[in-house]
């Protein structure tokens, strides 16, 4: 009995120091790893966020991280996580789309993880990122099978990872990389994949001089040689939602005599019905802001404005609108040019605008188009205003995404007064009542 019991005992306590050595595994492989984990934050050419993820440094001044996570970015930080030390991106280094990889030189430096041949099935692995945003998160669980597609090597692992985790590094239990971390597979359980350390290896051996971000934009011949015929493509109850969200100089105006600076915000419009090639939409604010004089007042909405369009952009009823009259009148190409007037109810020109197609890419499995343009017209002080921008649309749809412009000639008590203002839909919903 007394035999069996030291037996028992000895298990425990092995029982135990397995425990203390897998915690103290953990909390060094934290300490020894999470100094060189980034959490990069990329933007588009206009300010929007295109994408969150984790990326490690390969090299002092060299961090890899998924392409995916920089696909359609034309800036970016990079942040030392736990750290407020923040870095740009000088530039692209290497990249290999097939297999989801990217190498970024980044203004500073940073502590390099050493790269593992390879890892086998069981091995114990820990996953180092940012998931959801989280900074400096650590998960733990082992590779649980080896996928091969052809030449391209992937690792199952358990070690939990989520969005934001895409690009950061998998380590082994001696902290060397053994995969980048790319998916997971919502449907399943504890489904995660890591690319395998020698695709990654290789990318090392082939660093060049940095290229620009922009430069990796889609150049997919589905899109740069494909013709695109645009047209609005909506449904009765639809309802899109637009938001005012930044001034770079002040909207002046004219209200009830006074010179103010106005605001709109969250102006609604709501699809309420379509008859053969005419779409009746109705547009409402929810509210106005009026600022001057140092004082800010908040105005009840306008009663709503109910607009016809045909499916074209062409307005039915002949009044004059940009957002209407953006779309070519025959199908284009990335490239091409195109012109279209307005006029008034007496058949006489009031505006031109001249437009090129500058873009089409897929983002996100959505297909987006950027227009350029320039626009000219008369407004009703009989002043002659100058609009040039640039807006992206859906190119399924012919809705607005984002627009910006800069609005030139406006006088106000002859004081020139520039605008510039960018809007973007702030929300698209179904209207369900």
């Amino acid at each position: 009995m007394r035999a069996v019991s030291r037996r028992l005992w000895v298990l425990i306590m092995v029982g135990a120091l397995n425990a203390l050595t897998y915690a103290q595994t953990g909390k060094s492989i934290a300490q020894k790893c999470m100094p060189s984990v980034v959490l990069l934050q990329m933007e588009d050419q206009y300010g929007r966020p295109t994408g969150v993820g984790s990326g490690f440094f390969v090299r002092e001044d060299i961090i890899a991280t998924c392409y995916h996570v920089i696909k359609g970015a034309h800036r970016g930080t990079v942040k030392l996580v736990g750290r407020d030390t923040l870095m740009t991106i000088v530039g692209v280094v290497a990249v290999d789309v097939q297999r989801d990889l990217a190498l970024l030189k980044v203004s500073g430096k940073g502590l390099p993880l050493p790269i593992a041949p390879g890892a086998e099935v069981g091995e114990e692995v820990f996953a180092l990122g940012n998931p959801l945003g989280l900074e400096g998160s650590l998960s733990q669980g082992i590779v649980s099978a080896v996928r091969r597609e052809g030449a391209f090597a992937l690792y199952q692992i358990t070690a939990p990872i989520s969005p934001g985790n895409s690009g950061g590094p998998v380590v082994n239990s001696h902290g060397q990389v053994i995969g980048v971390a790319m998916a997971t597979i919502r449907e399943g359980q504890n489904l995660n994949f890591a690319i395998a350390s020698m695709h990654l290896q290789a990318l090392i051996n082939e660093i060049g001089e940095p290229s620009s971000l922009s430069s990796l934009q889609s150049t997919d011949s589905d899109t740069k040689n494909k013709i695109y015929k645009i047209k609005y493509s909506v449904k009765k109850g639809n309802i899109y939602e637009y938001k005012y969200y930044e001034y770079k100089y002040s909207v002046y105006t004219l209200y009830e005599g006074k010179v103010v600076i106005s605001a709109y915000y969250n102006q609604i419009q709501r699809v309420v019905e379509i008859k053969n090639d005419i779409i009746i939409a109705e547009f409402r604010n929810i509210e106005i802001i009026i600022k001057g004089d140092g004082k800010e007042e908040r105005l009840p909405a306008p009663p709503p404005q109910i607009v016809k369009l045909r499916t074209n952009g062409e307005p039915e009823d002949g009044s004059i609108s940009f957002g209407l009259l953006v779309f070519p009148d025959k199908p284009v190409r990335v490239g091409d040019k195109w012109s279209r007037t307005a006029f008034d109810e007496d058949g006489k020109p009031t505006a031109v605008g001249n437009f090129e197609l500058k873009n089409a890419e897929i983002m996100k499995g959505t297909e987006f188009l950027t227009i350029e343009y320039t626009w000219k017209q008369i407004n009703s002080e009989n002043q002659s205003i100058t609009e040039k921008g640039v807006c992206i649309i859906y190119a399924e749809t012919g809705i607005i995404l984002y627009y910006e412009k800069e609005i030139s000639g406006l006088t106000i008590e002859g004081v020139p007064k520039p605008v510039n203002i960018k809007y973007k839909i702030e929300q698209i919903s179904q209207d369900v009542s």
